[in-house]
């Protein structure tokens, strides 16, 4: 009986070391990849390469609504002494430089 009970031991034993591996779908993320954007998200860095240009483009559209009127047909437009005045603001937020010198740089280029 003995050596019965043992082979049945010995065959749940490889049953259950032998797992079933499902085919990996290459257009899948893997478990590890899932947790790794998970570990991003929840620190706040995700995709932290992008979050820069994205804050700038934050910036300019809050100055942009800020400037922007309503038109003709419910379009918005920004006139001219606006826009100069929007491009000031601007210049002066993503370069981080006093209003007298982003009025007289902005007022070059304008």
């Amino acid at each position: 009986m003995d050596k019965y009970d043992d082979k049945e031991k010995k065959d749940k034993e490889d049953k259950s070391s032998k797992k079933e591996t499902k085919p990996v779908d290459p257009n899948q993320p893997t478990k590890e990849m899932v947790q790794d954007y998970e570990l991003k998200i929840l620190s706040g860095n995700n995709m932290a390469e992008s979050s820069a240009r994205a804050g700038e483009d934050d910036t300019i559209n809050e100055v942009l609504d800020k400037f922007t009127k309503q038109g003709k047909g419910g379009t918005e437009v920004i006139n001219k002494e606006d826009a100069q005045d929007a491009c000031n603001e601007i210049y002066e937020k993503l370069r981080g430089v006093d209003s007298y010198t982003a009025i007289d740089t902005v007022k070059e280029k304008f």
